[in-house]
């Protein structure tokens, strides 16, 4: 299409908006006329949602307006008349336009193309009467072929009979597309255009799982045009559609679990109340003897005196009158006995405090303070030593350091990760790639956290990518699927020839972009653009009172992700 018939298509919308109302009347797409009435069909039934409109027409547009169904014939050059290869389940044509790529060729009384004289004597049926250069003369006894041919049409015959051409003889036309059979039932220049993609959905929860599949209708095992995303597709209450809760189970497919719902807890091995600092896990369904509050300096279940020390205790002198069988830290201060009684100056002592029980190593890290006794009382310092730190977890897959000096390294930090081959941030989610005898660190150089990915073998492919690739991707498919959703999603979405006037707003669509491509002469009307193809840009712009379609630059790349 040119610019000038696109300009034409704008202001022949304007004016039906501005005379018309935009579609409140016309006639019923059943009944086989409405080309007349600019491919529009009357108010039907009432509706909610364009779905409730569904006529079982392929070919028609059904809209749901102002709470009224509306079924449209395409009108695709805008000349005002509907296709007549928008044919009902009978075969009786909806529209009168016998050419809707071309707004000069149509029914007309006086307009463009109007007679076929006027247009031109081509062997073409210009003024759709069903006579081909009818009022052409001609010699008789000429034949000439006439009719449309492509797909299953078949050009027939025409005579000249008293110097004016006689009807077209013999001529197979246009049926509806038959789909599945891979033949070009309605001569547009495809065949099979109204397949539908689905994905097979075996638990019946509307999410669909494998490859993507096309069929002439979704089967009952399909999952429509869902995309491909549930996780377990044996379980229906696990899909994207669910809702996360606390069972340790990923319910919404997102490959997390229980996000939204953990918090710390701590073991509380002597029941006390209170739990070690160091030894803790993230959850939302805590096992027996786990608490949320930490700072225990003593959780040692196997010790008599643990439960006794914590940081609701009060210090007690208890190291004087041995009533304890050795220094103990009370409110877990990091100090023993601060404040009483001691009877040798510049005596010194032990006074790292944290995990003091008998299960606990000093080692590796961590060494002890020194107190010392001085004015007849122990001090309230204890200095130098080296103190358990929070447990490290340091990218490194073979960290054993032990800084909190429990006996164990990493505890509750390292979690499940995933080989990232391409190293994009996401693994290939596989279960055979899953690091399962410790996890990973955060930051180990190889592995991600995130197993959303769909192609390990290309870095610029990852789930949730936002922007648009110039090349297609080889080897797989969908081609240009680039944020793992499984679907090829051009970047000017918009259909080719987008109505700029719709429903109320002459400008509904003011801003859209539309690519068309334009194929090969004799190859098919120009139609969207697709992944891959270069054609013209075009926007619906307001311009005063009316919205214009626009051109814009021509060669564009249709990009996808």
């Amino acid at each position: 299409m040119r610019f000038s018939s696109v300009l034409r298509l704008a202001v022949s919308l304007a004016l039906t908006c501005a005379l018309a109302g935009c579609g409140d009347d016309g006639g019923d797409v059943d009944g086989g006329g409405g080309g007349g009435d600019g491919g529009e069909g009357g108010v039907g039934r009432d509706c909610a949602e364009p779905s409730d409109c569904d006529d079982m027409i392929d070919c028609t547009i059904d809209e749901c307006e102002e709470g009224h169904c509306l079924n449209r014939v395409p009108d695709e050059d805008g000349d005002g008349h509907g296709s007549a290869m928008c044919m009902n389940a009978a075969g009786m044509a909806l529209g009168d336009d016998c050419d809707d790529n071309d707004e000069r060729r149509g029914p007309f009384p006086d307009g463009p193309g109007g007679e076929e004289m006027g247009y031109g004597c081509d062997g073409s049926d210009n003024d759709c009467d069903g006579t081909v250069d009818n009022d052409c003369e001609c010699v008789t006894g000429e034949m000439q072929e006439c009719g449309i041919a492509g797909g299953r049409c078949i050009p027939g015959m025409q005579m000249c009979e008293g110097g004016r051409w006689g009807a077209c003889e013999g001529a197979i036309g246009p049926i509806n597309e038959i789909c599945g059979n891979e033949e070009d039932d309605d001569c547009n220049g495809e065949y099979d255009e109204n397949v539908v993609p689905y994905w097979v959905d075996r638990d019946g929860d509307g999410a669909g799982s494998g490859d993507v599949l096309f069929d002439c209708a979704v089967p009952d095992n399909g999952a429509g045009t869902l995309p491909a995303r549930d996780c377990d597709d044996r379980d229906p209450m696990l899909s994207p559609m669910q809702p996360e809760i606390c069972d340790d189970i990923d319910n919404n497919c997102n490959g997390l679990h229980d996000e939204g719902f953990v918090e710390w807890y701590y073991l509380d091995a002597d029941g006390d109340g209170y739990g070690d600092d160091y030894v803790r896990i993230q959850t939302c369904l805590p096992p027996a003897g786990w608490v949320t509050q930490p700072h225990d300096c003593n959780d040692d279940a196997g010790d008599m005196l643990a439960a006794a020390m914590n940081p609701g205790e009060t210090e007690v002198c208890n190291d004087m009158d041995g009533d304890a069988p050795r220094p103990v830290d009370n409110d877990c201060d990091e100090l023993i006995d601060e404040g009483c009684p001691c009877t040798m100056a510049g005596e010194t002592r032990e006074c790292e405090t944290r995990h003091q029980g008998p299960a606990y190593s000093m080692g590796m890290v961590c060494t002890p303070g020194m107190q010392t006794c001085t004015g007849g009382t122990w001090g309230s310092t204890c200095v130098g030593g080296n103190r358990p730190t929070e447990e490290d977890c340091d990218g490194e897959q073979s960290d054993t350091d032990d800084d909190d000096c429990d006996g164990a390294h990493d505890e509750g930090l390292r979690t499940q990760g995933f080989l990232d081959l391409d190293e994009d941030g996401q693994g290939g989610g596989a279960e055979a790639s899953r690091i399962a005898s410790e996890g990973i660190c955060e930051g180990m150089v190889g592995f991600a956290t995130q197993g959303n990915d769909c192609d390990e073998s290309d870095p610029e492919v990852y789930f949730g990518r936002t922007d648009y690739a110039s090349e297609e991707r080889l080897g797989a498919a969908p081609a240009w699927d680039f944020n793992c959703d499984g679907w090829e999603e051009p970047e000017f979405p918009g259909m080719y020839l987008v109505t700029c006037a719709e429903g109320d707003d002459p400008c509904a669509r003011e801003g859209e972009e539309f690519l068309e491509f334009v194929p090969r002469r004799g190859m098919g009307p120009p139609r969207k653009a697709m992944c891959g193809e270069t054609g013209t840009l075009y926007r619906c712009e307001r311009m005063g009172s009316t919205c214009m379609i626009t051109m814009g630059m021509a060669d564009v790349l249709q990009r996808c992700r």
